[in-house]
């Protein structure tokens, strides 16, 4: 092939997943690009030994099994997409009763303690095994929703103003060597005072000193919050991990006490597509560098690689978006008719930084 190409496979539900073909020695690599999740790797794991039939290859090495997961219980677990098109918190749980949030939720034994006291409970986190484990762990269990998403960005677009009674942090990845990458930052602080409830408490907790050192800078630097006395006996799994080691554990509890300026409903688009007409696809991709420019909200949009399909005579870019708190990586999908779409793969929305992005995309394929 000379370079990298791509294959699309129409999944149910009508979503897409990206195959990369990559050419390594006399071999052909076929890679699921990221963004699908653990209840479909069987269904995935099929496709791609089929896929490497159809074009002839021979199966040296399979990383994923072909057994497919049991599906967890209607909307126990639930991507973006499901949570906006169900109605958040309320569609999905009701509205009575304390919002307890969890961001980064592990193997969930924090979420197994609560579930049975609170009518609704929202736990969130981005990592496969964890959702899988918690998911067992809470089978026939209360009135919850894992909801699979960043935790800082789901805190500042998918929860309305006020929502949360009690939003919980237990030992996030410190991210020693990278701290820019850590969840919480002065954007985390912002989000959480909208979302928390008046008089509503955010608890941490964590191991690493530098990382509470900057905890508690930020929240004593916000107006909006209160220091008030640890809430809480922890006993966790990284707890009990951190105590065996002698580690110290720093654990810090926020009262909201002030109301931020500029609070609104968070405004998240279910898909976004545009017409970019008479664009030379095969040309793009024979000319592609990487490129990107700087967002208003802060932080930075880039187009980091480009991928052609010859049969479809269709392009795929990964992009990621990089905001102050985190990163997220996203694929454009150009046709050769002139459409550009978000290939939505584990049910992303579009935010107003990622519509924004996708526009100044188009107007520079058109030229405006």
């Amino acid at each position: 092939m000379g370079r990298k190409g791509a294959l699309f496979l129409k999944k149910e539900g009508g979503l897409l997943y990206p195959v990369s073909l990559v050419p390594e020695g006399e071999l052909l690599l076929i890679k699921v690009e990221r963004g699908s999740h653990y209840l479909n790797q069987g269904d995935i794991s099929a496709i791609l030994l089929s896929l490497s039939h159809d074009i002839g290859g021979e199966v040296v090495n399979a990383v994923l099994s072909g057994e497919r997961v049991q599906q967890p219980l209607l909307y126990h677990y639930v991507t973006p997409r499901t949570w906006v098109e169900r109605g958040g918190v309320v569609g999905l749980l009701g509205h009575e009763g304390p919002l307890i949030v969890e961001l980064g939720f592990g193997n969930g034994e924090f979420l197994e303690g609560v579930v049975d006291s609170y009518r609704r409970v929202v736990g969130v986190e981005i990592s496969n095994w964890a959702i899988k484990k918690t998911l067992r762990r809470l089978s026939d269990r209360g009135a919850y929703v894992l909801l699979k998403a960043p935790g800082a960005w789901a805190l500042r677009w998918l929860f309305s103003p006020s929502s949360i009674s009690a939003l919980f942090v237990l030992f996030p990845y410190p991210w020693p060597k990278k701290p820019s990458r850590r969840m919480i930052q002065s954007g985390f602080i912002e989000a959480a005072a909208c979302a928390i409830k008046m008089e509503g408490e955010v608890v941490l907790a964590t191991d690493h000193s530098e990382y509470a050192s900057q905890i508690e800078t930020l929240f004593r630097g916000s107006s909006c919050f209160l220091e008030v006395p640890f809430p809480l006996e922890l006993n966790t799994k990284y707890l009990r991990k951190w105590k065996a080691q002698g580690l110290d554990i720093y654990c810090m509890a926020y009262r909201k006490v002030k109301e931020p300026k500029g609070c609104r409903d968070p405004e998240v688009l279910l898909s976004c597509s545009m017409d970019v007409p008479g664009l030379p696809v095969r040309e793009l991709w024979e000319g592609f560098s990487p490129w990107g420019f700087p967002l208003p909200w802060g932080g930075y949009f880039k187009v980091e690689e480009c991928f052609y399909c010859q049969a479809t005579g269709a392009l795929l870019f990964l992009t990621v978006l990089q905001d102050p708190e985190l990163c997220l990586h996203h694929y454009l999908f150009l046709y050769r008719g002139g459409r550009m779409d978000l290939l939505s793969t584990w049910g992303e929305v579009v935010t107003p930084p990622l519509a924004w992005a996708m526009r100044r995309v188009r107007d520079r394929f058109s030229g405006a």
